[in-house]
């Protein structure tokens, strides 16, 4: 199974001047989460492989306090903290929150809750129950509950099986 997370929420922006650039935001549950979410949007960016930053994201939003969980999160997974520390406290952290926000102001149905758990491109209220009852049967790893009630936006579909090419004899 397939699995994209994205740290956005219910966060409102504005920009900052042209000269500065990036945005100020104001989070649903303060600066903190602002800050927890560009550590995972600057995690998605600079981690390459997939599966790291998987795993990156999960520890980051499964630590007793996600906003100051970078620097340990990065080293378990065995990746520079540097990259990740330096791009969520800087522009660059920002424009990856607001561009998050922006792909999640184009989904449908509206965001209206967290975790939003799209399944196979599909949102719906029987999905969201699934992932976050029986995270396990729907092949989300063995997630913890803690895990799935900080996740923001968490998109899952299935892989596509190759299809094997027949040999001519």
């Amino acid at each position: 199974m397939e699995i994209q997370s994205y740290a956005y929420g219910f966060e409102t922006e504005e920009p900052r001047s042209r000269s500065s650039g990036g945005y100020k935001f104001t989070c649903h549950h303060g600066p903190d989460e602002c800050y927890g979410n560009k550590l995972l949007d600057c995690g998605l960016k600079h981690i390459e492989d997939h599966e790291i930053f998987l795993s990156f994201s999960f520890c980051v939003m499964s630590a007793e306090y996600p906003p100051s969980s970078g620097v340990e999160c990065a080293n378990q997974v065995n990746v520079s903290p540097d990259t990740i520390i330096n791009c969520a406290n800087s522009t660059e952290g920002e424009n990856l929150l607001h561009d998050v926000g922006e792909l999640q102001f184009q989904l449908e149905p509206e965001v209206n809750y967290v975790p939003w758990i799209i399944i196979n491109d599909n949102f719906t209220e029987v999905n969201l129950e699934l992932a976050q009852d029986k995270s396990k049967k729907i092949g989300l790893f063995n997630v913890p509950r803690r895990t799935t009630s900080r996740m923001r936006i968490l998109k899952c579909k299935k892989k596509k099986k190759k299809k094997k090419k027949k040999k001519k004899k």
